[in-house]
């Protein structure tokens, strides 16, 4: 998948592709592994596919594709298309509608390639400045024969120089250039506004806290005075003043919401017997439903039996059927007749002869 996306780079897909289409550039495992939303994966690859074609053929309809055709049709369509194009690999068309795995990264790979051989892009090799004075350098030393240890010479003194510059920096002290005064004070002004849990949460700290609370409790224990007794005393006081504070706010805010209250409970008592309502005119209709089928069924039955009995009222088969075995019969008789006579006949011939 690597392959087809430099491909794709190549091909400027970022500029004719992606922006025009307002998406984001296809990652590198994009079609190479299944996507959480299967059917947008699936047209994402229609239409980079239809948009390689258009690129091999030059024509936008190479691939038509109608908005009601269902995802077997176009697989169908698809492969195709990949066999006019001389596709040689036998690509199941399951596989294919996954829009992932192998199948689908060797059809892009292939599509791909045929799409920059169009194009006329070409691979070309790596072209390596060359230094002039370098190259005037070297002949002159290679033959004066002086020209190996002159380069390891240089390139041990190059080592050495960089060393010594790396160590210096970090030897170096590090001074700041941000003045004190100017930084507590813009920390003053930000802590507030910073909210967030600490990241730097030891599993030291319970031991403290509770070093601490214990250091509190004793310090309460111990004070003689009764400074500590007469803050609780204030804080006391102060909460109760709150608390008879929010008390009358909360008396006039009945007062004042007394009307919209009542009009809240009479609108939900209506809705809730509008919801009684609803719900046995729903069981009623339901009732009704079902004598509906019931009594339909019972009316298809009727009429499937009437229907039986006028086809049999108004079948001709069995009398043309009577006809038929009386003419058989009278034939019949007419041969018994027959025999019966040439019987009669043979006995008369045969009395005279003895007599």
């Amino acid at each position: 998948m690597q392959n087809v996306i430099e491909k794709l780079k190549c091909l400027n897909y970022e500029e004719y592709y992606v922006k025009k289409r307002r998406m984001k550039p296809i990652g590198h495992e994009y079609f190479a592994l299944p996507d959480s939303n299967k059917s947008i994966q699936f047209q994402n690859f229609l239409e980079l596919v239809t948009w390689l074609f258009s690129l091999i053929n030059g024509s936008v309809n190479f691939l038509q594709v109608d908005e009601y055709d269902d995802p077997n049709t176009i697989i169908e369509k698809m492969l195709l298309a990949l066999k006019n194009l001389d596709y040689k690999e036998n690509v199941p068309a399951s596989k294919l509608k996954l829009a992932y795995g192998e199948t689908t990264v060797s059809v892009l790979d292939f599509l791909t390639d045929l799409a920059l051989d169009k194009s006329g892009f070409r691979f070309h090799e790596i072209e390596y400045p060359k230094d002039e004075e370098f190259d005037d350098e070297l002949k002159i030393l290679d033959e004066t024969g002086d020209y190996k240890e002159d380069i390891s010479t240089n390139f041990i003194n190059e080592d050495i120089n960089c060393s010594k510059s790396r160590q210096e920096q970090e030897n170096h002290m590090i001074v700041a250039k941000i003045n004190p005064i100017e930084w507590r004070t813009e920390m003053e002004r930000v802590a507030p506004s910073l909210r967030g849990e600490k990241i730097f949460e030891t599993g030291v700290q319970w031991k403290h806290r509770i070093q601490r609370i214990n250091q509190l409790f004793q310090f309460v224990h111990d004070d003689d005075s009764n400074e500590f007794e007469t803050r609780l005393v204030l804080t006391l006081e102060k909460i109760s003043s709150i608390l008879e504070t929010i008390e009358a706010k909360e008396s006039v805010l009945n007062q004042i919401f007394s009307n919209h209250s009542y009009i809240y409970e009479t609108e939900n008592a209506a809705l809730t017997s509008a919801q009684e309502l609803h719900m046995k005119l729903a069981t009623n209709v339901s009732n009704l439903t079902k004598k509906l089928e019931h009594v339909s069924r019972e009316m298809n039955d009727v009429k499937t039996d009437m229907d039986a009995k006028a086809n049999e009222m108004t079948d001709t088969a069995p009398i043309i059927q009577i006809k038929a075995g009386l003419q058989k019969l009278k034939a019949d008789n007419k041969a018994l007749d027959l025999r019966i006579g040439i019987s009669n006949h043979s006995l008369l011939k045969y009395k005279r002869l003895v007599n």
